[in-house]
């Protein structure tokens, strides 16, 4: 029987993981287009005060993510071993890299991508991290002298149709005790369901073919990435339309950690409105490039403000955190592992 090549059968069958090899075409969909991708200007063209400007953006990011939803606190990479895995173009390692961690390693399988974080590094100055083109299902191929303490994976396992080989690999890498945080995304809001049914709908029109699927992507995400300059919006559409969205539960996520002898448990991702609004004060603080800008985001700030002020019983304010999130946002699913070991 002839295989299909695209259409919504042949979504059926990536999931079952018989129509191609998902992997590899995710690998060659961000080797040609690295993430995080630029957003405003090309990334050879920033200089070492927009360089700055950026990591400060990830720096304030991964600190809220850490604080808040791992419970790290601020010190606790200082003089430990950390990975991190799936670097994309090195942002998130370069902002750990200021928590004065004493090995700071960022795995990467897309060679275009780790070029452009040892870029950023050399611009900003950071020396303490080292980037590593390696893919994921490689890393106990690193000849590492001593095993980590801390492993982070943010915005990336859901886009690796073998999770358990990835999970056994790192298995491989750990000493009992190794704690490695991870996101993986979620269906669970109007958003989510609606990012999952546009993604595989560009894997529908374009099939294995990678150029097929950017073309079903300009038409499908126009509404999501119109705000991006022409010149950089393919990056984008590739991480929407180019690589795959892989759905899996978190009961599925637990399953597979523990089949590899981790500790797991599913980190609470309930946020009350303030939160919500904390949030998102701290987005509209960081600078802009443009007076535009600067003051619709002075506008949007004295409106989080006054609601901030407002007097919210507890049930209340729980209760409209989570319409926010079902309606407007796409959260991922959080998690702490931690390795036992072999005994």
């Amino acid at each position: 029987m002839r295989q299909r090549r695209h259409g919504w059968a042949f979504v059926r069958d990536v999931c079952r993981g018989v129509a191609c090899d998902v992997d590899l075409e995710i690998r060659k969909a961000y080797e040609k287009y690295p993430f995080p991708y630029a957003v405003d200007i090309d990334f050879l063209q920033y200089t070492p005060a927009r360089a700055r400007q950026e990591l400060e953006r990830f720096r304030l990011a991964h600190a809220d993510l850490h604080r808040r939803t791992f419970g790290l606190a601020p010190d606790r990479l200082a003089g430990r071993i950390v990975w991190d895995l799936a670097a994309g173009t090195g942002w998130r390692a370069l902002a750990m890299a200021l928590d004065g961690p004493r090995e700071l390693h960022a795995f990467e399988g897309s060679k275009k991508a780790v070029g452009f974080a040892q870029h950023f590094a050399q611009l900003l100055g950071i020396h303490n991290v080292s980037f590593q083109h390696l893919s994921l299902f490689d890393l106990a191929s690193f000849p590492h002298a001593q095993r980590p303490d801390l492993v982070f994976c943010t915005g990336a396992l859901h886009h690796i149709f073998d999770l358990r080989r990835v999970v056994h690999a790192l298995a491989r890498c750990c000493r009992e005790g190794t704690e490695f945080y991870f996101t993986h995304s979620s269906y669970r809001s109007i958003r989510g369901v609606l990012k999952y049914y546009k993604n595989w709908r560009c894997w529908a029109e374009g099939g294995s073919d990678l150029d097929r699927r950017l073309a079903a992507g300009e038409r499908v995400w126009k509404s999501w990435v119109k705000s991006t300059p022409v010149s950089l919006r393919i990056d984008q559409i590739n991480d929407l339309a180019g690589v795959l969205y892989v759905a899996r539960s978190r009961e599925e996520i637990t399953r597979l950690f523990r089949e590899a002898r981790f500790d797991i448990e599913a980190l609470p991702t309930v946020q009350g409105l303030s939160q919500h609004l904390e949030s998102w004060r701290e987005i509209l603080l960081l600078p802009s490039s443009s007076s535009g800008k600067r003051l619709l985001k002075r506008t949007l700030r004295l409106g989080v403000d006054v609601l901030r002020a407002l007097p919210m019983p507890k049930p209340i304010d729980r209760a409209l955190g989570v319409s926010v999130a079902f309606l407007f946002e796409m959260r991922p699913y959080y998690f702490k592992a931690i390795y036992r070991g072999n005994g």
